[in-house]
């Protein structure tokens, strides 16, 4: 059983004209969670724990023409 968890994002958005810029970021605390498990130790003798993704940081620009 997993403990609870939270997991913070966010995003600063600023238009002008016909250009945008984003500036964003997802799970900004790198909190570490598994996103699937399977216990397969009974069966196979292993467990499968699919991890979240890390902490992540990104900029988006755009034109709309």
């Amino acid at each position: 059983m997993q403990d609870n968890y939270s997991i913070f994002n966010a995003n600063i958005h600023y238009q002008h004209d016909n250009w945008a810029v984003a500036i964003w970021g997802k799970n900004l605390f790198g909190t570490q969670y598994s996103h699937l498990k399977f216990d397969l130790s009974s069966f196979l003798g292993m467990l499968e724990d699919f991890k979240g993704e890390g902490r992540r940081f990104g900029l988006d620009i755009s034109y709309q023409f």
